[in-house]
């Protein structure tokens, strides 16, 4: 009993060690609202055509609504009273219907085919027609069969709505480059009576979906609901500019030269200096120049961003990385704080002279962890990452590859944070002295105790006499209770 109540003492002791415009809206519903319900006979008028080839110019003036939170766009918007947008980085949009309207015949029924034109940015991506990197649709992640296209130009075939031979959803996409309206949209909507699709009709500038479904109501409960992220928009970066002092071809005036990245002091270099489309300011700052912005300052935040840290599983990713879906009605400011937050990092302007500063976690626990353990306690160098992954856990906190070993837990050192597995290397450790090779009947016997140094049972002396001082109070509170 006394040794239950000795190792019940040290369980609690030595967890203290260190260690739309309203018209054309409607017309939208109603093509819809035919599509999904009961297909009446004769040809569906087509509904809705909201003008895709608005100047960059034209939608900066459009009304502005509230703006963005940051967050994922979900849900598809309609019309062109909402302001233009684009993607920086890697990120989802649902984007916002600029068309939409029902055409064709599948065997008896009529009007079987619908086509949704969905906006999911204001800037090209110069990506080509295969320039999404991944498409969700009624929120499932959906494969796109690239090399199979539709002879008629409505794109190619989504592999999940496929039944036998048969297809029922087709993508394309526009990456932004196009200089003339859509064959395809124009070969089925442009003699419309009520609202062709005009020549005019281009979405100069802007990356566009057209997702075209067969009708069919075991695959569809309503109109196919999208997902779309498409390849990032490159970006200036200074560090890749050797004509400023970094390694590389970005020449801030020429895009071509231009890479895609995730780093947010990149993104918001790139805010700081003005988004454009060709000669056209679209976003952020104006004439700033270059010297606004001092190089060194700008390379070791984007630098610092792009630190590596170590996963569990060994593996390197960027110490901060960012995306963001920027609605042109929003300041610039808030955009930018908002990257700010992703990256632990403030601004500071000064003479018009503008700073970075990214504030790296103090500790860099990974780092820490796999230079101080390195090539000890069966750990390997600090390459290797196994300081970090077998880093101390549970009870009395288990640390190095070998001691995981003993206990069979190398290959998934998380379960020493089980409460049972927990408890189990406690007393099987110290019972059996198998973490220092001291053990408990080293220091408490029938005869004599030992309070102070019991501590070497876990952790060498370190701080012996304050735990022992903890034990002893445990000890006697736990025999008060047998009174």
């Amino acid at each position: 009993m006394k040794i239950l109540i000795l190792i019940l003492n040290v369980l609690g002791f030595w967890l203290m060690a260190d260690v739309a415009h309203a018209e054309p809206i409607s017309l939208a519903i109603a093509a819809i609202s035919e599509f999904i319900g009961s297909i009446s006979i004769g040809k569906l008028i087509l509904t809705v055509a909201l003008n895709v080839g608005l100047s960059l110019i034209e939608k900066a003036l459009a009304k502005k609504e509230q703006p963005q939170q940051a967050s994922a766009k979900l849900e598809i918007s309609m019309g062109d009273d909402h302001p233009m947008s684009f993607i920086m980085s890697s990120y989802a949009t649902a984007g916002r219907r600029k068309y939409a309207g029902s055409w064709g015949d599948d065997g008896k029924t009529p009007n079987a085919y619908f086509t949704d034109v969905i906006e999911i940015g204001s800037l090209p991506n110069y990506a080509g027609e295969r320039g999404l990197t991944s498409v969700w649709i009624d929120d499932q992640e959906v494969g796109v069969l690239w090399e199979e296209p539709h002879p008629d130009g409505r794109g190619y075939p989504v592999l999940q709505y496929r039944v036998g031979s048969k297809d029922y959803l087709w993508i394309r996409f526009l990456d932004g480059t196009q200089s003339g309206p859509d064959a395809f949209l124009t070969a089925k909507f442009g003699t419309e009576p009520d609202r062709p699709w005009k020549s005019t009709m281009i979405g100069l500038g802007c990356q566009v979906v057209i997702l075209t479904a067969r009708y069919n109501t075991d695959l569809f409960s309503g109109i196919p609901a999208g997902l779309y992220q498409p390849h990032p928009v490159p970006l200036y970066d200074i560090r890749k500019d050797s004509s400023a002092g970094g390694n590389g071809a970005h020449r801030w005036d020429n895009r071509a030269t231009w890479e895609p990245t995730s780093n947010p002091a990149t993104m918001i270099y790139n805010l700081a200096r003005g988004v454009y489309h060709g000669s056209e300011w679209v976003y952020g700052g104006q004439n700033i120049a270059a010297f606004s912005l001092p190089t060194a300052n700008w390379m070791a935040a984007a630098n610092a961003c792009d630190a590596t840290v170590t996963l569990d599983d060994g593996s390197l990713e960027p110490a901060f990385r960012a995306g963001y879906e920027i609605q042109c009605d929003q300041e610039p400011l808030d955009v930018i704080s908002e990257l700010l937050k992703g990256c632990n990092g403030r601004m500071a302007e000064v003479g018009g002279v503008f700073k970075m500063l990214i504030s790296t976690p103090a500790r860099q626990p990974q780092r820490i962890a796999n230079r101080a353990y390195a090539n000890r306690m069966g750990n390997g160098g600090e390459a290797s990452g196994d300081g970090w992954r077998y880093r101390g856990r549970g009870l009395v906190q288990i640390t190095g590859r070998d001691n995981y070993v003993k206990y069979g837990i190398a290959d998934d050192p998380g379960k020493a944070l089980d409460p049972a597995k927990a408890v189990e290397i406690l007393f099987d450790g110290m019972i059996n002295g198998r973490f220092t090779g001291k053990k408990l009947a080293d220091y408490f016997c029938a005869t004599s105790t030992n309070w102070i140094g019991a501590r070497k049972i876990i952790n060498s002396t370190d701080r012996a006499a304050d735990i022992a001082g903890y034990a002893k109070k445990f000890a006697a509170a736990l025999e008060a209770t047998r009174a």
